[in-house]
């Protein structure tokens, strides 16, 4: 599957949000465990800027998903069902 650049700027905002908010997580909380500002990741999960592929990495550090499985979500569209608060260790703010 191919996308534009647009595109593909809003389906891996989109699928961050989406894991972000399965997990039960502010945006605050997990800027803070990704070292970034929560304005940043706010217009990430927005599909407002492109981001890096290391700043990809750090938001899913902190959200206990994989990159590759992070990926794998953004191509398919699909959240995998296997997200929840019990299997990540973030605090809530």
């Amino acid at each position: 599957m191919s996308f534009t650049k647009e595109e593909l700027q809003i389906r891996i905002g989109k699928t961050l949000r989406q894991i972000r908010q399965l997990s039960g997580f502010s945006i605050e909380s997990v800027a803070f465990e990704a070292d970034m500002e929560y304005n940043q990741l706010s217009r990430i999960e927005r599909g407002k800027v492109s981001t890096s592929v290391f700043c990809v990495e750090k938001v899913c550090k902190a959200l206990k998903v994989s990159t590759s499985d992070f990926f794998l979500m953004v191509e398919s569209g699909v959240i995998t069902p296997y997200i929840t608060k019990e299997k990540t260790s973030l605090k809530n703010n």
